[in-house]
């Protein structure tokens, strides 16, 4: 089993990134979605940074998860981004993030968004986030993907096991808890959700510079760095646990 870690963009950081292929619009994600993944903060969280996404400027159609300036999470989807969410993380530790949207399809009150870190609930009230299908920004990990002007938001983080369903699949915690119970060992391609599976990144290659999708969409990631820096690189790490 192996993870990317990524430096950042802080003064002096080579800015590593990995960029994919996958357009939030192409998997109808603003009708419902749910995304998982595991993180791990590799640096004092006090600005603003991206775990992954993609972000459209003006901002009216977000898919974007990370730390607010204030330490704080944020998590933006569609016209709303949220910030101030309570963050339980600390650095050097592994952590399971999954967050749900029901849907741009479902009246004001029902379009909403839900947040578990672990099997812990951190946003249970955020409602009403539209998303105009207007994004046509592919993900990136390590950063986001603004539309004016590449990465930006850099992390250093390390990241593993993402994987995105095109339906809101958890309201209640109950597959935050099956993720999190279920370890390095989960696999997202043998449980009752996988015909929704959209994309999924293992990162369990632990060479080369090219992540496979695994969930056969072919949206596949590439290793990036900015100016000019070609030779740094995201770092694969070998983990047996998380």
């Amino acid at each position: 089993n192996y993870a990317l870690s990524f430096s950042g963009d802080r003064s002096g950081e080579p800015r590593t990134y990995l960029s994919t292929t996958f357009n939030p619009d192409d998997y109808n994600l603003q009708n419902g979605f749910t995304i998982s993944f595991w993180v791990r903060p590799d640096e004092e969280m006090n600005q603003t940074s991206a775990i992954l996404g993609s972000i459209v400027n003006p901002s009216e159609s977000r898919f974007h998860f990370g730390i607010n300036a204030n330490t704080n999470i944020q998590v933006g989807v569609g016209t709303k981004n949220v910030k101030g969410i309570d963050n339980p993380m600390e650095v050097g530790k592994w952590y399971n993030w999954v967050i749900s949207y029901t849907g741009t399809q479902h009246s004001a009150g029902d379009r909403k968004i839900r947040m578990w870190i672990n099997t812990d609930p951190r946003m249970t009230v955020n409602d009403s986030s539209s998303w105009n299908n207007t994004n046509d920004v592919p993900l990136f990990f390590g950063g986001r993907n603004t539309n004016d002007s590449g990465y930006t938001n850099g992390f250093a983080c390390a990241l593993d096991e993402v994987a995105i369903y095109n339906e809101c699949i958890d309201s209640d915690g109950t597959f935050a808890n099956e993720v999190y119970n279920g370890g390095i060992n989960y696999d997202h391609l043998t449980n009752d959700y996988v015909s929704n599976l959209v994309g999924y990144w293992k990162m369990n290659e632990g060479s080369g510079t090219t992540i496979a999708d695994a969930s056969g969409n072919g949206n596949n990631g590439t290793f990036g760095a900015i100016s000019g820096q070609t030779t740094a690189f995201p770092i694969w790490e070998e983990i047996k646990t998380y």
